[in-house]
């Protein structure tokens, strides 16, 4: 199935639904997929001051970093959101 990487709201529905049906692996997967897009659209931001409100002010994109708990967030964007 090829989604729309753009959209973080779309790997939060596949997420959702694995959830539902009891695939956690699935769900997993799902989070994990969403970071790369996050990832790369995060990289165009860098240098800029609006990279930590992209994250953390866009409430899908800062749902995604719930993907913390699967062990699914890279080091730049850690780095990034625990900056004061």
């Amino acid at each position: 199935m090829q989604l729309n990487r753009r959209h973080s709201s779309i790997y939060l529905a596949l997420h959702g639904a694995y959830v539902d049906i009891g695939d956690l692996r699935g769900a997993r997967d799902a989070m994990a997929r969403g970071i790369a897009p996050l990832l790369r659209r995060l990289e165009s931001l860098e240098g800029t001051p609006y990279s930590r409100s992209f994250l953390l002010g866009l409430p899908h994109n800062a749902a995604l970093l719930a993907a913390e708990g699967y062990g699914c967030i890279p080091p730049e964007i850690d780095r990034l959101i625990r900056q004061a």
